[in-house]
C-alpha cells in the first residue's frame, strides 16, 4: 500500500506538470494605417480590395427635323406620318461592363503582435 502511494504522487505530478501550456500568449492589434500609428516588432501591413468598373455604352443619336414644306406632305404625296415637330433620339446599342480589383489606398492596416508572427500563408 505504501509502495503505491509513492508511485503515484510522483505520475500524478509528472501529469498535472504535462498539462501545463509553455507557449507565451500573443496579443495582436489592427490599426488603420495612418501617420500616427506605432508599428511593434513584428508588424504585417495588408491593404484591403476595391472595386473598379469600366461601362463602355455604345449610343446613336437620331436628329429628325421637320422640313419647309412638312404642312403639304399629306396632302401632295400621301404621307401622314410626316415630322411635325424637331425631335432627338438617343438609341442604345451595347453596353459593356468590365471589372477588376485593385488597392484601396484609403484601406491600409497593421497588424502589431507580442509574439512570433508566422505569415509564410499570406
Amino acid at each position: 500500500m505504501k509502495f503505491t502511494k509513492i508511485l503515484i504522487i510522483p505520475a500524478v505530478l509528472v501529469l498535472l506538470n504535462s498539462c501545463q501550456t509553455t507557449e507565451p500568449t500573443v496579443s495582436r492589434t489592427v490599426d488603420p494605417l495612418n501617420g500616427g500609428v506605432q508599428s511593434g516588432s513584428n508588424p504585417i501591413v495588408y491593404a484591403l480590395p476595391r472595386t473598379i468598373l469600366n461601362l463602355e455604352v455604345t449610343a446613336t443619336e437620331v436628329t429628325k427635323k421637320r422640313g419647309p414644306y412638312y404642312r403639304y406632305a399629306k396632302k401632295y404625296l400621301g404621307i401622314e406620318e410626316g415630322i411635325q415637330t424637331d425631335q432627338k433620339e438617343w438609341i442604345l446599342k451595347s453596353v459593356n461592363i468590365n471589372s477588376y480589383e485593385e488597392i484601396d489606398p484609403d484601406q491600409y492596416y497593421v497588424v502589431n503582435s507580442t509574439g512570433n508572427v508566422y505569415s509564410n500563408y499570406l
